[in-house]
């Protein structure tokens, strides 16, 4: 493999793996609500190809080529599957794959199902077909009419991934309203006039033609004022709480009113602490947030 071929398989193991890394963005296969994976992916994309160029020089100068183009398309294949498993990590936990929890998952405390393992193991094995079918098709790149085709499908295909990507992490820019309020052109110059229209109560009309939240009024009443405090625990198990594990927090549970009629929203703190306050699945945490609504709990005790 000449040097010249040498470099296009690098820039092939680059733009390839950042490709890839786009496409589990941009189709959704997980879900990354910013951009923080992918970024952090992209390093590490430029730091691991600077680290095996040294290794693929030595090998294409004192071993076969085809040792090179193998060892480059495992390395391709394998930088997915690591950034695969990252992304779904990072999904869930907020937090990118360490020591500490390669340590946890190879330790024997976590187990795998069967389903997953072959999900992986198809996709080892589609990504090094695709890194193979890639690679041919780089190689075969020194006649004109195939660059140009070649270059025109990745045109294409990169125009369509782009798109994907943004329209599945830009977030819900977009509301969907039975009406608009008619408010008429002159009302500017009489805008500074409060009691020509009272906006808090305009504005308050506005939300609620998004939602009908709640849908019956909360009623509460109780002889004496309560001062409410809450002590919230994050990333904890409700069975964690007994005598053996946390003695304490069990004790002080005996003596206190416990609420076993309650589910979580989902298993993350954000989730959990939407579907305590206002009763409902996390799916309507972004409409609430940027309408504003008032949580149930903090108006049932206000009335």
């Amino acid at each position: 493999m000449s040097n010249k071929k040498l470099s296009h398989c690098f820039l092939f193991a680059l733009l390839n793996a950042i490709g890839i890394t786009g496409v589990i963005s941009g189709l959704s296969f997980v879900d990354l609500n910013n951009l923080w994976a992918f970024k952090y992916h992209l390093f590490l994309i430029i730091q691991l190809n600077l680290i095996i160029l040294p290794p693929m020089v030595v090998i294409n100068h004192f071993f076969c080529q085809k040792s090179a183009r193998i060892v480059i398309v495992l390395f391709v294949a394998l930088l997915t599957i690591l950034f695969y498993t990252d992304a779904l990590v990072y999904s869930q936990y907020r937090f990118h794959l360490s020591i500490n929890v390669l340590r946890l998952f190879f330790s024997g405390g976590v187990n795998f199902d069967i389903s997953v393992m072959l999900r992986f193991a198809l996709y080892f094995i589609g990504l090094i077909v695709l890194q193979l079918i890639l690679l041919w098709g780089l190689l075969l790149m020194e006649s004109s009419v195939a660059k140009k085709i070649t270059l025109v499908l990745l045109l294409l295909i990169g125009t369509a991934l782009i798109t994907s990507f943004i329209f599945n992490n830009k977030g819900n820019n977009d509301a969907l309203r039975k009406s608009f309020p008619l408010l008429w052109i002159p009302v500017h110059r009489t805008g500074n006039d409060s009691s020509a229209f009272d906006f808090q109560q305009l504005r308050q009309q506005i939300n609620n033609s998004t939602a009908n939240y709640p849908r019956h009024p909360i009623n509460y009443a109780t002889a004496q004022p309560l001062n409410l405090l809450f002590v919230v625990i994050d990333a904890w198990r409700a069975d964690d709480m007994n005598m053996i594990t946390t003695p304490n927090v069990a004790a002080f549970a005996d003596n206190s009113r416990v609420y076993k009629n309650h589910w979580s929203g989902g298993n993350g703190t954000p989730p959990g602490m939407f579907s305590l306050f206002y009763g409902l699945p996390e799916i309507y945490s972004s409409l609430f947030v940027k309408e504003g609504y008032a949580r149930c709990y903090y108006s049932g005790l206000q009335s």
